[in-house]
């Protein structure tokens, strides 16, 4: 993990889906504090079920600095479809896209961590079809190896 910069960009590559209460997530309804939620919840399980890793840490304490931090976003719902050939029906892939500007109210955040490891994992529903995917801008970005 690179060192945690005092502001940088946080850009969906693929439509975000984040279900609360059965409904997906709108960019007027936007919570950053569920997105880091669900993220902390994804990278945790992928770790306990593929790596049989258990983490050990005070969750609440986490989660209560999400709310420090400041938040621009610029998020629009984008609307598309897949083709099932299952279900022999257009499937819905809508989701947030867009930029978030997130400025962290103090160094060595213990929320960097996770933010940065989620480029990796996708965040929301349907990651497995590719969706969540985001980048971190500013400089932060990994260059894959080139062999």
């Amino acid at each position: 993990v690179p060192p945690q910069p005092h502001v940088m960009e946080l850009e969906m590559m693929t439509p975000l889906r984040l279900l609360k209460h059965k409904r997906l997530m709108q960019p007027d309804r936007f919570e950053w504090e569920f997105f880091i939620r669900t993220l902390v919840r994804r990278i945790t399980s992928l770790a306990y079920f593929h790596q049989n890793h258990e983490e050990t840490i005070d969750f609440n304490a986490l989660f209560a600095n999400a709310a420090e931090h400041q938040i621009v976003q610029k998020l629009v719902f984008e609307q598309n479809h897949r083709y099932s050939n299952r279900q022999k029906k257009e499937i819905p892939l809508d989701g947030l896209k867009g930029v978030m500007e997130l400025k962290f109210t103090k160094q060595d955040d213990p929320l960097w961590p996770w933010i940065w490891m989620g480029q990796y994992t996708h965040n929301g529903k349907s990651t497995v079809m590719g969706l969540g995917q985001y980048q971190l801008k500013n400089g932060l970005v990994h260059q894959p190896k080139t062999s």
